[in-house]
């Protein structure tokens, strides 16, 4: 994961940067998306293997811990099968992960945080065919899970995890955000 300095808008060099992520199998894993913490202490990662037809294939989360010099991966959690995206609730609690391979959404608890690994765990939520992106509403009551292969967006409503309604009739979504 590359650093960047806001203030003075450049990359952060020196020795542990970049931030080395963990691997998994024979590939190599890259960030497929770098969410924050609310509190802005931990970052998580959720991993896909880059290799050539494989996108998403790594089935893992790293958590990265910003207050150490430098930052670096303290754990990693495994979650379902080509994990894509995620999605942390505003109170800091979940991590939702979508899951491609698996077409479910996966919940991590962050409530360990900082003394002990996130817990992968749970019934997965099934969702359309191919979720590939997650996103919580400011509210922090809803999220939006995009389904690539049938063109839908499978609602879940936060307070108990369940699908409560599914948007149809898209062309190819891929990524979404709130104002």
């Amino acid at each position: 994961v590359t650093a960047i300095d806001v203030a003075s808008q450049t990359q952060i060099t020196g020795t542990g940067y970049p931030i080395q992520l963990s691997t998994y199998g024979t590939g190599y894993s890259a960030g497929q998306t770098v969410t924050p913490t609310p509190d802005g202490r931990w970052l998580a990662v959720v991993l896909g293997d880059s290799g050539p037809g494989h996108i998403g294939n790594s089935p893992t989360v790293d958590f990265i811990d910003l207050s150490l010099s430098p930052p670096s991966v303290v754990y990693t959690v495994t979650v379902g099968n080509a994990p894509l995206s995620g999605a942390i609730t505003p109170d800091g609690t979940t991590l939702l992960v979508t899951n491609s391979s698996d077409n479910t959404v996966g919940l991590i608890d962050l409530t360990p945080l900082p003394g002990s690994t996130p817990t992968y765990g749970g019934s997965p939520i099934s969702v359309g065919s191919v979720p590939y992106w997650v996103q919580i509403n400011n509210a922090g009551t809803i999220a939006y899970v995009i389904n690539v292969s049938d063109n839908t967006i499978s609602v879940i409503d936060i307070g108990t995890m369940t699908v409560t309604d599914t948007i149809s009739g898209l062309n190819f979504p891929v990524a979404g955000a709130f104002s």
